[in-house]
């Protein structure tokens, strides 16, 4: 008698915490914010070469490791472009980190719009809180971009390049090699 095989799935133990605790918790260092988002672009840099967008950017999302780099948790509702389907149709991700686009559900988003959540969830560390209140009607219909307030604890470069990454419109948002070229200078 054969025993039956069992399909099972093995991921690596990332320790730290995720964003969002830190968040929460008031224990965030903004000084990791640049290598936070520097290895998160690096993350998303390499899902969209296979043609996947996350579609669920945000700060529970990102597991910071204890020296600082980020890692991208939970793909469940990501999209591969090449497949008719990976997950189930409908309205996915979460309200209020989607992009403009995404919260008007359309089908043909980029790595761009996981550039814009990124984006939101940068401002949240940066600021305290999130540019929009999580209201997504509010994101769907800025025609602006929030700008990190004059003051914030980051560099002059990084608020500019949050608000770049909150550009209402896909086309305006850097792409990954203008976000890890921003932050050459930013990273230690």
């Amino acid at each position: 008698d054969a025993l039956p095989i069992l399909p099972y799935v093995v991921t690596e133990f990332v320790p730290g915490e995720d964003l969002q605790h830190q968040l929460a918790a008031g224990s965030f260092d903004v000084a990791l914010l640049p290598r936070i988002l520097r290895t998160a672009t690096e993350g998303l840099d390499a899902i969209w070469a296979e043609r996947i967008v996350h579609r669920d950017i945000k700060p529970s999302n990102l597991m910071v490791r204890p020296d600082g780099r980020a890692v991208l948790l939970d793909l469940g509702v990501a999209r591969c472009l090449d497949m008719t389907t990976l997950t189930v149709a409908g309205w996915l991700g979460t309200p209020g980190y989607m992009s403009p686009e995404q919260g008007l559900g359309k089908h043909d988003l980029t790595i761009k719009s996981d550039i814009y959540a990124l984006g939101i969830t940068a401002f949240e560390a940066i600021v305290g809180s999130h540019p929009f209140g999580r209201d997504q009607n509010l994101i769907v219909s800025a025609t602006h971009a929030p700008a990190v307030p004059n003051g914030a604890p980051c560099s002059a470069g990084v608020a500019g390049l949050v608000s770049a990454m909150l550009h209402p419109s896909p086309l305006m948002r850097p792409l990954p090699t203008e976000i890890l070229s921003a932050l050459a200078g930013e990273v230690t």
